[in-house]
């Protein structure tokens, strides 16, 4: 009976002094592993949604900033394409209304020149000098948020530019001019909105309504290639861009 007593002792007190297994480690570690990874994930989803959030806001205030120069100034803003077609310029400065060479040329406005596509991402440095030219515009855009609207470094004037969330140049696309102003004949047909489709049109969508479109490359920061088949990886890298409003 002693003996008894005294076996049941001993095996309940190894009982109370056991330790965890491995595998009883590795089980609850793996069960933190996997909670911290679902607060990471919805911690970045809620982040993602924020940024975007936030540069949508930036695209509104962009946007009312242009109408309010077009009411300021009386009129829309004009771009000037720099392509150059088959030896002229299918944007020229000078026209002739009709045809007849005993007309004077007449000098073409314009504000802002579309740069070239090596240069794109500078797009919105030139943007910025015009649009900033009036008060109520610049008024405007001083409500934008900091990290979108940046002073370039090194630079003694207050040229800026505009940057997205994710450290990128947010593009300014042009509808460029109005379909058949030019000295030659146009080379292509005229977008639904009337003008000839510029480059940057061509690579990131068409303009509508002669409306310019502020576009950011996404979190990837690449913006791809709409004119590739939609099952190339090209295709698939504009998937996430961010744009003021979608094109047809």
């Amino acid at each position: 009976m002693t003996l008894h007593r005294a076996r049941r002792a001993r095996l309940a007190a190894g009982s109370q002094g056991r330790g965890f297994t491995l595998l009883e480690l590795v089980v609850v570690m793996g069960i933190i592993l996997i909670l911290i990874g679902l607060v990471l994930a919805v911690s970045g989803s809620l982040t993602a949604s924020a940024e975007k959030r936030a540069l949508e806001q930036a695209f509104s205030i962009l946007d009312a900033a242009v109408q309010e120069w077009q009411v300021e100034m009386g009129r829309e803003m004009t771009f000037r394409r720099t392509q150059v077609v088959t030896g002229f310029t299918t944007d020229p400065i000078t026209l002739d209304h009709d045809s007849n060479p005993n007309t004077p040329l007449i000098t073409l406005g314009w504000d802002v020149q579309e740069v070239p596509t090596a240069q794109a991402d500078t797009q919105s440095r030139t943007f910025l000098d015009v649009i900033a030219y009036t008060e109520r515009p610049r008024e405007i855009l001083a409500n934008l948020p900091a990290k979108v609207l940046v002073k370039m470094p090194g630079t003694t004037a207050t040229q800026s530019e505009l940057i997205d969330p994710w450290g990128k140049p947010i593009r300014v696309v042009f509808p460029c001019r109005k379909w058949g102003e030019g000295t030659g004949p146009d080379t292509a047909a005229a977008d639904a909105d009337g003008t000839v489709r510029s480059a940057q049109e061509t690579l990131l969508g068409s303009c509508l309504d002669r409306r310019i479109r502020f576009l950011s490359a996404g979190p990837d920061g690449v913006f791809g290639d709409i004119t590739q088949p939609t099952s190339s990886t090209l295709y698939k890298l504009s998937e996430d861009n961010i744009e003021s409003y979608p094109t047809r």
